[in-house]
């Protein structure tokens, strides 16, 4: 019975390396599949929410300010959230038939409420609105979805 043989501590190093290195693997494939099912799941419920987001543009008036320095044209509009999802901010592409601005614009709109919003446009750039497009923006969480699809299109009034 005194001359069982265990196993030599180089081959018991290298077992036990080998099985840690196993579980980090497994460890780490089973984390990559939870991350891109969280992700899949994010980014369905904010395609949801885009979904049923929906904005009207009216009183949309343009006052020139290029009397100033620098020219400048200011857009008013009043922005309605007729959907059924928070609005987190809109984007505002103001363009002409050579240019166009784009303007983020930070200001959350709750579902049923309107929001008057004001835009500075650089009449250098722009010489000449001839449109307005709004895309309404939807987070959830620290998720954006930019819903180009429910962008609204106005031509732009004549800048006085």
């Amino acid at each position: 019975m005194k001359n069982k043989r265990g196993v030599s501590p180089i081959v018991a190093t290298v077992l036990l390396v080998a099985i840690v290195i196993i579980i980090a693997i497994i460890l780490w494939f089973w984390y990559n599949q939870f991350i891109d099912e969280q992700r899949a799941k994010a980014e369905s419920q904010l395609a949801q929410e885009c979904s049923k987001s929906e904005i009207q543009i009216s009183e949309l008036t343009c006052e020139d300010l290029t009397a100033g320095s620098p020219s400048t044209y200011r857009l008013t509009m009043n922005i309605a959230n007729t959907g059924g999802s928070r609005i987190s901010k809109l984007i505002i592409n103001s363009r002409s038939l050579t240019t166009s601005q784009t303007d983020e614009i930070a200001k959350a709109i709750q579902e049923g409420t309107t929001a008057d919003i004001t835009v500075d446009i650089n009449a250098s750039l722009v010489t000449l609105i001839e449109g307005i497009q709004v895309i309404p923006v939807v987070s959830m969480g620290q998720n954006l979805k930019y819903c180009d699809g429910q962008a609204q299109e106005s031509n732009a009034p004549t800048c006085v």
